[in-house]
C-alpha cells in the first residue's frame, strides 16, 4: 500500500509539472497512461514465482518504454515514475539509460523543466529509500515478533512438560514412600502382632482359671482384630503404591535390547485395583511368551483410557509366536481374566501377533 501511495505521488507531480510547462494533448495522457502501465507491469513481474520469466518481463516493459521516450521526447517528463521501481533494486544500473533518453530530449525543455524534472527524481529516491527502510524495518519486527512468540510456545511447553515430570516424579515418590510404609508394618508390626497372637493362644491352652481364660479369649480376639485390620490397611496401601504406567514401562523393559518397543499409556488416575492388577498380569504374560518364542523386533504396547472402558493392545512383528494358537494355557488364562471382570479379550496373527482387549467400566 506505501508503494502504492508513493507512486501514485511521483506521478502527480510529474503529471503537474508537465502539464505547468506545457498543454495537454493526447500524446500527453498517452504517456501518462503508457507509463503507468509499464510501472505496474514492472511491479507484477517482481512477484513472479520464476525469477527468469520476471527479469525478461520487467526488461521488456522498459525497454518498450525507453523506446518510446527516444521516439517521443514528451514521455521522458514520467521517467521519474519508473526510475522509482529501480533505486534500491538489483537493476539500479537501467536508469542509466532512461537519464540518457531525458538528456537527449532536453534540448526542447526549458532549465526550469530540467529544474523540476530533477527536483521530481530526487523526491522519487527519497521516497523510495524511506519506504523501503520502512519495510525492512516492519519485516524485521515481524520477524522478532514471530521469533519471540516461538520461543515462548516453546518455553510454555517446556514448562508445562517440567511440571508434568516434577508431579509424577512427586507422586511416583508418595507412592513409593506409601510402598515402603506398607512394608515396614507387614515386617515389624504385623510380625509382632503374630507373636503375640501365638503367645496368647498358648496361654489359653495352659490357663485352666476361667476368669483368666476369658480375659485371654478377649485379648486374643481383639489382636485377632487387629492384625485382620493391619492386614487390610496393608494390602490396600500396597495396592495404592503401584502406579500403571511405571508397571507397564517396567514390564516392557524386561524385553532384550535388540527389541525396539514403543509405548503408549495414558495417565489413568482412578482404574480400580481389579482391573489395574489384570492388565499388569496381562502384559507380562505377553512380554515373557515374546521373549521366549516370538522373533519379532519390534513391539508395541498401547493402554488407552475412554468414556466408557479402557483399552489395551499389544502387537508384535514376529512371525513366530507362543501366542499363534488360542488355546495356549497363556491366552486361556488372559480371556478367563478379562471375561471374568465383563471385558472382551481379542487376538490375531496377521502381521505379526497382536492382542486386543476392551473392559468396559460399568464393570468396575
Amino acid at each position: 500500500m506505501k508503494l502504492l501511495t508513493d507512486k501514485l505521488i511521483v506521478c502527480l507531480l510529474c503529471f503537474i509539472c508537465f502539464a505547468a510547462s506545457s498543454d495537454i494533448t493526447q500524446l500527453s495522457v498517452i504517456s501518462l497512461l503508457c507509463a503507468v502501465i509499464v510501472s505496474c507491469a514492472a511491479s507484477m513481474a517482481t512477484s513472479f514465482k520464476s525469477k527468469k520469466t520476471g527479469m525478461i518481463v520487467f526488461g521488456a516493459v522498459h525497454i518498450f518504454y525507453l523506446a518510446l521516450c527516444f521516439r517521443f521526447p514528451l514521455f521522458t517528463w514520467l521517467i521519474p515514475l519508473l526510475i522509482y521501481d529501480f533505486i534500491k533494486t538489483p537493476f539500479a544500473p537501467a536508469c542509466i539509460p532512461y537519464a540518457a533518453a531525458f538528456i537527449t530530449a532536453s534540448e526542447t525543455y526549458s532549465v526550469r523543466d530540467i529544474f523540476l524534472w530533477m527536483l521530481i527524481v530526487f523526491t522519487a529516491a527519497y521516497l523510495r529509500y524511506g519506504t523501503r527502510k520502512e519495510t525492512e524495518l516492519e519485516d524485521a519486527l515481524i520477524e522478532t515478533r514471530d521469533m519471540i512468540t516461538e520461543k515462548n510456545l516453546a518455553l510454555g511447553a517446556r514448562n508445562k512438560a517440567l511440571e508434568e515430570n516434577q508431579e509424577y516424579e512427586v507422586k511416583l515418590a508418595t507412592l513409593k514412600e506409601r510402598n515402603r510404609i506398607a512394608g515396614d508394618i507387614h515386617d515389624n508390626v504385623g510380625h509382632m502382632l503374630s507373636r503375640t497372637i501365638l503367645q496368647t493362644g498358648a496361654l489359653l491352652v495352659l490357663e485352666k482359671d476361667e476368669t483368666k481364660h476369658e480375659a485371654l479369649e478377649s485379648i486374643n480376639s481383639s489382636l485377632n482384630q487387629a492384625m485382620t485390620s493391619i492386614r487390610q490397611s496393608v494390602h490396600d496401601l500396597h495396592n495404592d503404591s503401584i502406579d500403571l504406567s511405571s508397571a507397564v514401562f517396567e514390564a516392557v523393559s524386561a524385553l532384550p535390547s535388540g527389541i525396539n518397543r514403543s509405548i503408549e499409556c495414558d495417565k489413568i488416575e482412578t482404574m480400580p485395583q481389579n482391573i489395574k492388577f489384570c492388565f499388569i498380569s496381562v502384559i507380562k504374560e505377553a512380554i515373557s511368551n515374546i521373549i521366549r518364542h516370538s522373533n519379532a523386533d519390534h513391539v508395541t504396547v498401547i493402554l488407552r483410557e475412554h468414556p466408557a472402558f479402557y483399552q489395551l493392545l499389544i502387537r508384535d512383528n514376529g512371525s513366530i509366536s507362543a501366542n499363534s494358537s488360542d488355546t495356549g494355557m497363556g491366552l486361556v488364562n488372559m480371556r478367563s481374566r478379562i471375561e471374568s471382570l465383563g471385558g472382551s479379550f481379542t487376538s490375531d496373527n496377521e502381521d505379526g501377533y497382536k492382542i486386543f482387549i476392551s473392559i468396559p467400566k460399568k464393570g468396575e
